[in-house]
Formats: C-alpha cells, sequence, structure tokens
C-alpha cells in the first residue's frame, strides 16, 4: 500500500482480484474506509514481476502498469481511466512506477522485469 503524497492521509492499495482502491480515514480515527474501487487487471502471472501504483505528486491521479504494455493513468477521485502511456520501444510490460516528487516537474519512469527504465516527460 502506498500513502498519497498530498498529506490527505488516503492509502492506495492493489490486490489480486483486479482493483486498485483507495482508501481514506475522514474522522482521522485510524479507521480507514474504501473510497474508490478501480477496476484493473493485476494478474501479471508468473513472468512478470507484481504491478506497484504510485500516486501523482498532487494526489489527483495514480498511475499502474498495464498488460498492454504500457502505464494507465486513473483519476484519484472517480477511478475513470485518464489515459494508457505506450511506446514503440516498450517491449515488456512495465511493472515499476516512479514520478518526480515535484508537481512542477512532469516526469515520468516506468520499469520492466527487463532491466529498462521508460521515461515520459
Amino acid at each position: 500500500a502506498y500513502w498519497c503524497p498530498d498529506g490527505s492521509c488516503r492509502l492506495l492499495s492493489i490486490s489480486f482480484d483486479d482493483t486498485l482502491q483507495v482508501w481514506s480515514d475522514p474522522a482521522g480515527k485510524g479507521q480507514l474506509h474504501q473510497e474508490l474501487r478501480i477496476s484493473h487487471n493485476n494478474n501479471t502471472g508468473r513472468w512478470v514481476v507484481a504491478f506497484r501504483p504510485a500516486w501523482s505528486p498532487a494526489g489527483d491521479a495514480v498511475i499502474v502498469g498495464d498488460l498492454k504494455r504500457g502505464v494507465a493513468l486513473f483519476d484519484s477521485s472517480n477511478g475513470k481511466q485518464l489515459g494508457l502511456l505506450q511506446a514503440e520501444a516498450l517491449t515488456a510490460i512495465p511493472s515499476r512506477m516512479a514520478l518526480h516528487p515535484s508537481r512542477d516537474v512532469k516526469v515520468l519512469a516506468a520499469a520492466t522485469s527487463s532491466g529498462r527504465v521508460h521515461i515520459w516527460r
């Protein structure tokens, strides 16, 4: 699970039931409640490392590898898919994501099990 970097105390989880889930504690009492459930094929099988999603620095989106050899972007408020980043050079499924921590720098790194890191700006 991954804490949202915007300070909202939201938590992002991923599971083999083909969902990404956003959890929150609106009362601040340490009791997480499911805020959002996003459908996404997370069954990577035995040849691809399990997906590790990431938050955007502003907390308004989540990103995760996609079995279509791309990076899926989802709106963290409603779960709608915003896009799928793909590139001809991306020949393997990306499973590890990293976004630059600054809201002003728009850089995404996606790593594959083949040892490559692909950068989008």
